[in-house]
C-alpha cells in the first residue's frame, strides 16, 4: 500500500473544520514524519492556492510530486469527410 500526502490545505483554507492554511512549522513536521514513514509521494494541483510554490520552497520538493492542471479550452476540431 502506498500513502500520499495531500497538499490542498498547505496552499489555501481547506476542509470542513480547518479554516486556516498549514503553518511552515507544521509543514516542517510533516516533512520529518513523511521521511520517517518512508512516504515519498505528495499530491498537489494548480488550484490548491500556493501549495505548489510552498512545496517547491520546502524539503517536500524531494518527494515525488503528483500534480493536476486544467487544460485550456480548445476549439472543437472539425474533420473533413472524405468521399470515396
Amino acid at each position: 500500500m502506498k500513502l500520499v500526502i495531500g497538499s490542498a490545505q498547505m496552499g489555501m483554507r481547506y476542509g470542513l473544520f480547518n479554516k486556516k492554511k498549514i503553518s511552515k512549522v507544521d509543514i516542517d513536521k510533516i516533512t520529518r514524519i513523511a521521511h520517517a514513514a518512508k512516504i515519498d509521494l505528495i499530491d498537489t494541483a494548480s488550484v490548491y492556492g500556493d501549495s505548489e510554490k510552498i512545496i517547491g520552497k520546502s524539503k517536500l520538493n524531494k518527494l515525488k510530486i503528483i500534480t493536476k492542471f486544467k487544460f485550456p479550452k480548445i476549439k472543437k476540431f472539425f474533420f473533413r469527410k472524405s468521399v470515396f
